[in-house]
């Protein structure tokens, strides 16, 4: 947007590394000016500076796993874990969003006010008692109906009122974070105590800025696990395995979301294919549960504001999107491991097994083995020759070479070596 523009104007010349990277990014954009008398907080002979994006933990927002930078191959995953909130926000505490191989494969769904929903379950993210109801909209109607008959109604992450600072039950806090040359890893808790209900008839809109129905929930906790297991290379397999956990007294089923610009999604057991409109095929595996409930659902929507001022003003009519919905259900107090392999059309793709009663999964690719292990509770495994101790790592093999990365403290035997880690590190296993 124009805002990056405007902030190499307002930092040159004091600050030239940072005024030259804003105008990277505002270039990278197509030097958007949509925004009335733009052009006057607009340089553009400020020298444009390549930036150098790698994987980092940005407080307030979250993790960005990232891998092939420059190359526009490249892969990274946006996680939203931080206390960094605001009306926009609602409900996206613990999504993420996905680019690989020159293609955006999971994003938010919605342009601003377009459509105009609430809940996690229109964001990448686990959830819980998502279910399909008649239609409500009146937040009082819908606590009653819910006091009645809770498991009609969804339930999402309540935003406490926002004149209060602490956000309380809607925070995600990261707890733990670890960048590797083999892979990256981000974790993030949220503890719910309280909820939005409305019903979840989707056909019926809420105005803008509605104020929905908050109730007292039984404390759940939400884990988000997510590796990135990497490759110098952009164009060899770069891919994401994901574990979430929802857990508490409640004993609500759980739901995983993702929203995807997908022209196909076909099923073949715990395995979905995602066909994106951009030649770009994405592989999701579902290691837990071995068998899950799949759905789909398709929402279209209009740009309001940004870029889609500038192309209505072109006479293009109407900027509009359709994006796809994949999920799976699972039953109370469990958890989903995810794999999500990106891959261009014309690459084969992973070969992926489910370990350690879907606390972990083997991925073989063209590059080599990976063994990958995500769990809320330690695990001890044994297989292949190799064992594994702790609750997150990943041992891989790639020719000759054994790496593993600790994520966080445990024990590995690689080859007849025995590895111990107390803190996250990646070690050499030759």
């Amino acid at each position: 947007m124009s805002l990056t523009s405007w902030k190499a104007f307002g930092t040159m010349p004091q600050h030239p590394q940072f005024a030259g990277e804003m105008m990277w990014t505002w270039e990278e954009q197509g030097r958007p000016a949509y925004w009335t008398n733009s052009q006057l907080l607009t340089d553009p002979a400020i020298e444009s500076r390549q930036p150098e994006l790698k994987s980092a933990l940005f407080e307030g927002f979250g993790a960005v796993l990232r891998s092939g930078f420059p190359s526009k191959d490249e892969t990274w995953m946006a996680f939203r874990h931080g206390n960094c909130i605001e009306h926009y926000n609602t409900g996206d505490e613990g999504s993420f969003m996905l680019y690989a191989k020159g293609a955006p494969l999971v994003l938010h769904i919605g342009s601003q006010y377009q459509p105009y929903y609430h809940g996690p379950w229109y964001f990448n993210t686990a959830c819980f008692n998502h279910r399909p109801v008649s239609p409500e909209s009146d937040a009082a109607n819908i606590i009653r109906s819910y006091a009645l008959d809770p498991a009609n109604y969804c339930l999402g992450t309540a935003a406490v009122e926002e004149e209060k600072p602490d956000f309380g039950s809607y925070v995600m806090k990261n707890r733990g974070f670890f960048t590797g040359v083999q892979a990256d890893y981000a974790r993030g808790e949220q503890i719910q105590t309280a909820q939005m209900v409305e019903g979840k008839d989707v056909t019926q809109k809420s105005p803008s800025n509605t104020r929905l129905g908050v109730v007292t929930i039984p404390e759940t906790h939400w884990n988000r696990r997510v590796a990135l297991l990497k490759d110098a290379d952009p164009l060899a397999p770069n891919y994401f395995v994901m574990r979430d956990d929802l857990l508490g007294k409640g004993n609500f089923p759980g739901e995983w979301n993702i929203w995807t610009l997908a022209q196909q999604v076909t099923f073949n057991g715990n395995q979905a294919l995602v066909t994106s409109k951009y030649g770009v095929l994405m592989d999701v595996f579902l290691a837990e549960p071995l068998q899950p409930q799949w759905s789909t659902r398709q929402e279209s929507y209009t740009f309001l504001a940004g870029p889609s001022q500038q192309y209505r003003a072109e006479k293009k009519g109407p900027w509009q999107e359709t994006m796809t919905n994949l999920r799976a259900e699972q039953g109370p107090n469990k958890g989903f491991l995810a794999v999500l392999f990106p891959r261009k059309a014309d690459q084969p793709a992973a070969i992926c097994t489910t370990l350690a009663d879907g606390k972990g999964v083997k991925v073989v690719t063209t590059r080599g083995t990976d063994w990958v292990f995500l769990s809320e509770i330690p695990l001890k495994w044994n297989g292949d020759g190799l064992s594994f101790s702790g609750t997150a790592g990943a041992i891989r093999q790639a020719g000759d070479r054994w790496t593993v990365d600790f994520f966080e403290p445990g024990e590995a035997t690689v080859n007849g070596k025995t590895m111990k880690a107390e803190a996250p590190v990646e070690m050499t296993a030759l």
